[in-house]
């Protein structure tokens, strides 16, 4: 019954989503590539399955571990959203990068038959259960990585019961933690490993990575760094209230959204001490009397966090925390707001005393002046190597789960 429900909420969203194709939005967007992309015919492809961008960088060292092992194998990666599509459509160690349909039993019956895929790996919570079910039906193994399942969750009431059983048709499910594998495991599903978080892995990579940035270098020098990445308005104001009570501090601010309406409601809040990344370039020098760099554009801020010594990392004032692993990677202390609960990295920097959770401007100065500390910040760096020799090592578990489903070549 509720299936049912689902699969007549699906049909009515797809079709009244699908009249959307005017205009720039997201979902314009998404629709007109829906419409102009050509699905190939393929035969025992291995499919990636990612929401959008977050989910990708979440997923990346698996599908470069799979393109590593399986050079010869068709390999598909599809997003939900635009942003992730259009940002990795030109992903060099994939065959091919497609949108996926909306979840209808016509749209995916077509979508699997096409592909005919040995393997669909899902990232995180992409559980689209129309596609679920015509891939257990096809007989097609299914796994999910790096989810994270709690008990407050729709899924686990009893009348969404026949949705969880799409998900528990899963060959293999890949979690982060004990408590989503104790979950599992109550609810009837044993083929769950605690894998730990596959972003890790990749944010360990980006760590190692070969990058350098002299002006910037030149530019902060021996002050103390401040680091805000993935700001929202609401961080913004919260940080340019902390700010003078620290003189000669440096501060860079990588807001989430770069629209020019928000660079221009920066520039006034920001006033003359900043300086925009788009009106210096990253070969210029920076001005040193100004003591906030704007970094309006994508793509820099996991490498900048090196040359940070405290992390702010935006969103937890709003619907919840962007990634706190990037700048913990390199040893920052990490400040963010009070909505992380759902982010099981988070809640362990908050038991380890590496992050600071704040809401008020008297409650930031408060967290900055501990972290202002130097020894502060050591034991911290100390702390955080630790973590992150502890959980690396999720690409490779579960890479030798995955070996035991696709054929040998």
């Amino acid at each position: 019954m509720m299936f049912s429900i689902y699969k007549g909420f699906a049909k009515l969203f797809s079709g009244l989503a699908g009249l959307v194709t005017r205009g720039q939005g997201k979902l314009s967007k998404r629709n007109c590539g829906l419409k102009n992309q050509t699905v190939p015919a393929l035969g025992n492809s291995l499919w990636v399955h990612c929401a959008s961008l977050g989910e990708f960088e979440q997923g990346k060292r698996v599908i470069d571990a799979l393109r590593m092992r399986y050079p010869n194998k068709k390999l598909v990666l599809t997003f939900y959203s635009s942003s992730g599509y259009e940002k990795k459509k030109d992903y060099k160690l994939v065959d091919h990068v497609l949108y996926l349909p909306y979840d209808t039993p016509q749209a995916m019956v077509a979508f699997v038959a096409a592909l005919n895929p040995e393997l669909v790996v899902f990232i995180k919570y992409e559980f689209w259960f129309t596609l679920l079910d015509v891939l257990h039906k096809r007989d097609v193994p299914f796994v999910f990585v790096s989810s994270v399942f709690r008990s407050d969750q729709y899924l686990f009431r009893r009348v969404f019961r026949p949705l969880l059983n799409k998900i528990l048709n899963a060959r293999y499910i890949f979690v982060q933690n004990i408590s989503s594998k104790t979950l599992l495991s109550k609810h009837g599903y044993q083929n769950v490993t605690v894998a730990g978080d596959t972003r890790v892995d990749r944010v360990i990579e980006v760590k190692e990575s070969e990058f350098t940035w002299s002006s910037l270098e030149q530019w902060r020098k021996e002050s103390v760094c401040v680091i805000a990445g993935s700001t929202w308005s609401e961080d913004e104001k919260l940080l340019v209230q902390a700010m003078s009570v620290f003189p000669g501090w440096k501060w860079i601010i990588a807001p989430h959204e770069i629209d020019r309406p928000h660079i221009k409601e920066l520039e006034v809040l920001l006033g003359e001490e900043s300086v925009f990344l788009s009106s210096c370039g990253m070969d210029a020098e920076i001005p040193s009397e100004k003591s906030v760099l704007v970094i309006d554009q994508i793509g820099l801020l996991s490498v900048l966090y090196r040359y940070g010594d405290i992390a702010y990392v935006g969103g937890g004032l709003g619907a919840g925390i962007h990634n706190t692993l990037e700048p913990t990677v390199y040893g920052l202390p990490v400040v963010f707001g009070s909505n992380y609960q759902k982010f099981q990295e988070a809640v362990d920097f908050c038991n380890l005393k590496a992050a600071r959770v704040v809401t008020t401007t008297s409650e930031l100065v408060e967290a900055l002046k501990f972290f202002e500390e130097k020894e502060h910040r050591i034991e911290i760096r100390e702390i955080l190597e630790n973590y992150f020799r502890k959980h690396e090592g999720a690409t490779d578990k579960i890479l030798s789960s995955l070996e035991k489903i696709i054929a040998v070549e």
